[in-house]
């Protein structure tokens, strides 16, 4: 039965359910969310700056393998460091390590990846927690984007096992591979032999490392550097903030 009483003894919880209810709906109105409301030490950070990750894993299917290593580096727009979080290792029940791919397994072996996991491997949610904490000291939420060597791939295995780093990125990506692909196709063939060559060591922090040296090699000499008229231009009307 309804009672007056009661339900004035309530109503102050009531309005503050409300007040809080109404708060988080105008929040989704502007497009807001907890990672970003969260984030206000990144707020002034550049936007222009780039996020490299790399990622290895138990094989290349993303619904069968898993992340087995991750690593970051965040760059400014001039492929500068700012600061680097990993290697980390992730560790698996044995089901998931039993069912890496033979490639995996040989080079993994090779390389000392699966003897450090054994011994340094954390759970997947806690490296997702601490790349996730690396960014927002970094980057602001959803305006960097993720960088790498055919790093489509990276980031469909982040979408499914790392989705909070995932949503704190920008939807679009640097891919390396893309800038070799038409400097093959649109220079002599002498000039690849001078892009620097990979180590091919498959360890995460060392590959991220090898990308930010090739892109910062074509930026050199296939990327035609701005008249200081347009930079100093740029500058001044903060060109480069609004377009990204």
């Amino acid at each position: 039965m309804f009672s007056v009483a009661k339900f004035h003894s309530r109503l102050p919880f009531i309005q503050k359910r409300s007040a809080s209810a109404i708060q988080n709906y105008l929040s989704r109105l502007r497009g807001l969310s907890p990672l970003k409301s969260a984030n206000t030490e990144s707020a002034t950070i550049n936007k222009a700056r780039i996020v490299w990750v790399d990622c290895e894993m138990t094989g290349l299917e993303v619904d069968q393998h898993r992340l087995v290593e991750i690593a970051c580096i965040v760059t400014e727009p001039n492929l500068e460091i700012v600061d680097e979080i990993g290697p980390i290792c992730i560790k698996h029940p044995p089901e998931v390590m039993e069912n890496m791919s033979g490639w995996c397994k040989n080079t993994f072996k090779e390389n000392g990846l699966i003897e450090r996991i054994e011994k340094e491997g954390i759970p997947e949610h806690d490296a997702e927690s601490k790349v996730l904490e690396f960014l927002k000291k970094h980057v602001p939420w959803n305006k960097c984007p993720l960088a790498g060597n055919s790093v489509h791939m990276d980031r469909q295995f982040l979408a499914k096992y790392m989705p909070k780093v995932m949503t704190y990125l920008h939807y679009r990506i640097i891919d390396v591979s893309s800038i070799k692909e038409l400097v093959k196709r649109w220079y002599p063939e002498e000039e690849l032999d001078k892009i620097p060559q990979k180590k091919l060591v498959h360890l995460a922090l060392d590959d991220i490392k090898e990308s930010i040296e090739e892109l910062r090699y074509y930026k050199e000499h296939f990327f035609q550097d701005p008249s200081p008229a347009q930079v100093a231009e740029s500058e001044k009307n903060g060109e480069v903030e609004r377009k990204l």
